[in-house]
């Protein structure tokens, strides 16, 4: 355009008429600059906009500041990127932005194309498929110019407790803010992004799903029970007690941290039983579980002080995450037991089929556990 010519590869590298520009990224964060050699910084906002650059000694070299819907209203020198407005790239010559899915023009406040996914998961501001974050620029943005997203873990619900949006989107549609705005509207439960790795959309759906296979194992009582929680994701690291696993997970009070290698997903079996760590660890209910006078019996409990397996219908499936015995450590070797005694219930895999079998005994000892808080199934 304009005679120039450039050459971009994603959003890390770009080549105008011979002039090389790299970008180093945090994550989804966009940290610095490179031109020609010569490093910048840049400093967001809470939307993502470049606002701040300094040189590589931190001195501010110019700043921006912008209109609701993205025109800039301040500049102070050269902010050495064409990525500015939440982070999208600008096209000076046009007075757009390049959303990936379409362009945007921020003097109107509109896309310049409609959507091609018709956003049913979004609300009715968002039956105008030329919209604009639904019409709320500075609680959203709109990285892929198809999802609307929050800006803060905060917004996704309102204050009585209710999903910003509504529910029936095909899959196809609904975007990695939908499901933690579900999950977090449904459950109760904040998913964060603090634990290193980024919640994505497969391990969401999956959650969301597991969620509510525990929801109606516990009455459709899961929220009311636990208040509020929080789960993350980190990278797993093998250690040399099980140099061999490539997943596990992390209970902390009622925050649950699920560890995969890469791009590996989550288990739902290790959501189940984590969760069960989950409700022991309840304030009035901590270690009510693993402390039940039951815990550890016999029927259900082989004399080296492992779960016996016989109570389970399978075992496959990694139907025990963590094999312990109340040998080593009877607290460690109870608590245990208990979140996957649970996991199992909640799975549908313990062995009803044997009379005074080891499946019934385990059966019977979940539900009374569970009935004080939850009522009879």
């Amino acid at each position: 355009m304009n005679g120039i010519t450039a050459v971009y590869v994603g959003q890390h590298y770009e080549v105008k008429n011979s002039i090389v520009t790299k970008y180093y990224f945090a994550g989804a964060t966009r940290l610095a600059v490179r031109t020609g050699g010569t490093l910048s910084y840049l400093l967001g906002d809470h939307l993502g906009s470049s606002s701040v650059t300094t040189n590589a000694s931190g001195v501010k070299t110019a700043s921006a500041l912008y209109k609701a819907f993205g025109e800039t209203r301040f500049s102070s020198g050269a902010l050495g990127t064409d990525y500015k407005f939440t982070g999208q790239r600008e096209q000076a010559e046009l007075g757009l932005y390049f959303y990936g899915a379409r362009w945007y023009d921020g003097s109107l406040g509109r896309f310049t194309s409609p959507d091609t996914m018709i956003p049913l998961s979004q609300g009715t501001q968002a039956f105008d498929r030329y919209a604009y974050v639904n019409n709320n620029p500075v609680r959203y943005n709109d990285p892929s110019g198809h999802d609307v997203q929050c800006t803060d873990e905060g917004c996704y619900e309102t204050d009585d407790g209710v999903s910003d949006w509504g529910r029936g989107c095909e899959l196809s549609q609904c975007g990695v803010s939908y499901w933690k705005a579900a999950i977090k509207g449904d459950f109760g439960i904040k998913m964060s992004n603090d634990g290193g790795k980024t919640w994505d959309l497969r391990n969401l759906i999956t959650m969301y799903y597991s969620l509510q296979n525990i929801n109606t194992t516990l009455n459709g009582k899961l929220k009311s029970i636990i208040g509020s929680a929080t789960f993350m994701m980190g990278e797993y690291v093998p250690t040399s007690d099980c140099p061999l696993c490539t997943y596990g997970g992390w209970t902390s009070g009622t925050s649950i941290t699920f560890y995969t290698m890469g791009n590996a997903p989550i288990h739902q079996m290790n959501i189940y039983h984590e969760f069960g760590h989950v409700l022991d660890n309840l304030p009035g209910m901590i270690n009510v579980f693993s402390t039940n006078s039951n815990i550890n019996s016999p029927d259900f409990i082989t004399a080296t002080g492992y779960l016996n397996t016989n109570a389970l219908a399978s075992t496959s499936n990694n139907a025990i995450q963590h094999p312990y015995s109340i040998l080593a450590d009877p607290t460690i070797g109870a608590q245990e037991h208990w979140a996957d005694i649970f996991a199992n219930y909640v799975a549908g895999n313990i062995d009803l089929s044997k009379p005074n079998g080891p499946g019934i005994a385990m059966y019977n000892f979940v539900t009374g556990a569970l009935a004080p808080y939850i009522g009879v199934p």
